[in-house]
């Protein structure tokens, strides 16, 4: 699986992470862009703009409530902070995609995303390619 720095000021530091509780918001900004992103490309008329802010805004709370105080450096390990989406759909996401009220199934499967600090992969569970998240330009 490849691995992708983020510009995020977690790898900027002497120790090259972050200390619990530490500030996550690059990193869980990219994940739910991607999510995101995922989500329009499926859904060809699009879910509206209030729809997507509302998926972006539960998705973000949900994952910073996940990674609150399991945000450490590596080498440790990420599969609390991982989001899947396989068999079943990950709580966050089915939260997030009922907030929106957009159907959870469009969203890309099977998938999981490793949330680490500085890097965030996308593996699709088919093949053995990994992908940054892409992220549009605000």
């Amino acid at each position: 699986m490849l691995s992708f720095a983020l510009d995020s000021p977690a790898s900027n530091t002497r120790s090259g992470g972050r200390s619990k509780g530490s500030d996550c918001s690059t990193e869980l900004s990219h994940a739910v862009r991607w999510f995101s992103g995922a989500l329009a490309r499926a859904d060809g008329a699009g879910a509206g703009a209030e729809r997507k802010r509302r998926f972006e805004e539960t998705l973000y709370r949900e994952l910073e409530l996940r990674c609150s105080y399991h945000w450490h450096p590596a080498p440790r390990g990420s599969g609390y902070r991982s989001i899947v989406n396989d068999i079943s759909t990950d709580p966050a996401l089915a939260r997030a995609c009922a907030a929106a009220q957009v159907d959870a199934a469009l969203l890309p499967r099977p998938v999981v995303m490793f949330i680490n600090p500085g890097d965030v992969r996308v593996q699709f569970s088919n093949s053995n390619k990994a992908r940054r998240p892409a992220c549009p330009q605000t």
